[in-house]
């Protein structure tokens, strides 16, 4: 076998070694570092004083497609949908016991109010979307307890590139659009066919 190939033997070798040992560690990092949230479907239930931890369903349940999508524009990612009813109270004033007396625990002649509740993230925070299909939202307030992690946008990277066989150097450049990665190589090319720069386009998917 000649010198040429060799080099593309060892060429393969490196390659196919460097992968895996990348894939290995971005792994066994990714299980170490991160924690899956339990999204599992939960029943509701009635707290003291009145309070109501909501049923969770799982978002191809026939009941969560039935919310309605979120208002938000083009860009904005929603991370939970909700959903509450809440029936008004008498009022005491005017000689009520301040429960609820109406259909289905409403006032007499003040149906159950609906209100739809989104989390959402836009841009490096997360807000609190709310809107009802009853009426108009008067007011609201969204106060955060603790600050969670919101994922960066990073689409760019760029870097150098060596040759270890020929001693050429290098430099790349890629962007990400979603999960399709794209790029382009410039490096110096010493062969016995061509001498010079080269410029090599590709295409990926991210995952």
């Amino acid at each position: 076998m000649d010198v040429d190939g060799l080099k593309a033997i060892a060429s393969a070798v490196c390659v196919l070694a460097g992968t895996a040992i990348g894939y290995y560690a971005g792994y066994m990092t990714r299980d170490s570092m991160e924690v899956i949230e339990d999204v599992s479907p939960a029943p509701e239930k009635r707290l003291p004083g009145g309070g109501l931890k909501l049923e969770r369903a799982l978002q191809s349940a026939p009941e969560a497609q039935e919310l309605p999508a979120a208002p938000v524009q083009p860009g904005t990612v929603v991370e939970r949908r909700a959903r509450v009813v809440a029936a008004p109270r008498a009022n005491k004033s005017a000689g009520g016991d301040g429960e609820p007396t109406g259909p289905a625990g409403g006032v007499e002649d003040c149906p159950p109010v609906t209100v739809d509740l989104a989390l959402i993230r836009e841009g490096e925070g997360r807000r609190v979307l709310a809107w009802s299909p009853d009426g108009r939202i008067l007011g609201g307030l969204d106060v955060p307890i603790i600050e969670g992690i919101v994922p960066a946008s990073q689409p760019w990277a760029a870097g150098v590139s060596y040759d270890p066989f020929d001693g050429t150097p290098g430099a790349w450049v890629e962007r990400d659009y979603g999960r399709i990665r794209v790029g382009v190589d410039v490096y110096q090319e010493r062969n016995a066919l061509a001498s010079g720069l080269a410029v090599r386009v590709r295409a990926g998917w991210r995952w």
